[in-house]
């Protein structure tokens, strides 16, 4: 079954839902976080088993626990080879302004973190999906990108979330590397990995030979 990756929904749940029902049938998604669950006007259903998502700095850590389809904060998917994180540390302004949809706990621990990345260098993963990416990784996604918003996103290079990606990368590179977050459709090859980040809604088909089994 096909495996599809869609990027930051932003609390366009109803076109999100389109989008899903207009995958090809038996496919499988995961949604790389900002589902914006946690605030009023949004409401995510429960959906079919093979659609997950993950989540990202402006969701609700508690309400997507709860929620029958969050993939987790972190883990090894051992049938794909595939390693998942969750989180992301918002821009400062939201941080230095007690923004009403900012999260303490946006971001993974750093027990937590440090659990993930035991994880990861005992399971070496062929590929990785997280919210946000590594800092060398974030560094090359936001060069040449001008305007405060992507300003705003250097402050995400140095939190602790991808300082501990940065770490797993640096302890082993993984075939292939996916993430949000940036809202941009670009990619970097950095040492063997080629890192994808997938704007809003944008939807990629990962590789067909490395999933048969997915255990979602």
């Amino acid at each position: 079954m096909s495996l599809f990756l869609i990027g930051d929904p932003h609390g366009r749940i109803d076109e999100y839902l389109k989008l899903l029902a207009s995958l090809p049938p038996g496919s499988r998604s995961v949604t790389l976080g900002d589902m914006y669950l946690g605030r009023p006007d949004v409401h995510l259903p429960e959906l079919p088993a093979e659609h997950k998502f993950l989540r990202g700095n402006h969701d609700d850590p508690a309400l997507c626990r709860a929620h029958p389809n969050f993939l987790g904060d972190f883990g090894y998917l051992p049938d794909d080879e595939l390693f998942f994180v969750s989180g992301a540390q918002t821009a400062s302004w939201r941080v230095l302004g007690h923004s009403k949809y900012w999260y303490r706990d946006e971001e993974l621990s750093e027990s937590d973190l440090n659990k993930a990345i035991a994880i990861y260098k005992e399971t070496r993963p062929k590929l990785v999906i997280s919210h946000t990416a590594p800092s060398e990784a974030a560094r090359e996604i936001l060069k040449g990108l001008h305007g405060s918003y992507f300003l705003n996103k250097e402050v995400d290079i140095e939190s602790r979330t991808s300082r501990a990606l940065q770490e797993m990368f640096e302890a082993h590179q993984p075939s292939a590397w996916y993430f949000g977050h940036f809202h941009v459709n670009r990619e970097s090859l950095i040492g063997k990995t080629a890192f994808r980040c997938l704007g809003e809604m944008a939807v990629y088909e990962l590789p067909q030979p490395v999933f048969q089994a997915c255990g979602l």
